[in-house]
């Protein structure tokens, strides 16, 4: 049976994946931030005009995958702390 310390140490491990995903995520809004952004247009690329409905698509998406990877931090952390602090139901 794992100790306490080596779960706690697992769950951190888990916090730290989680915040990887989070930021790989994040990472979409910089990419539609270069799109969008009359400041980083360019000649080349000055005939791509995403539409409202593809770039609402294009938000909802990155939006939904920020979400789950915020609500699995949160998760994770609430376990965590559970853990720590010697309770059985992360939840309570």
């Amino acid at each position: 049976m794992p100790t306490s310390s080596s779960r706690c140490l697992s769950l951190v491990a888990r916090v730290c994946d989680h915040v990887a995903e989070l930021l790989h995520a994040i990472g979409g809004y910089k990419a539609l931030e270069l799109l969008v952004s009359p400041a980083h247009a360019d000649e080349t690329h000055a005939s791509l005009a995403p539409s409202r409905g593809e770039l609402s698509a294009m938000v909802e998406a990155l939006n939904a995958a920020v979400l789950r990877h915020i609500d699995a931090l949160a998760m994770a952390m609430a376990v965590l702390h559970a853990e720590m602090s010697g309770r059985d139901d992360p939840l309570r």
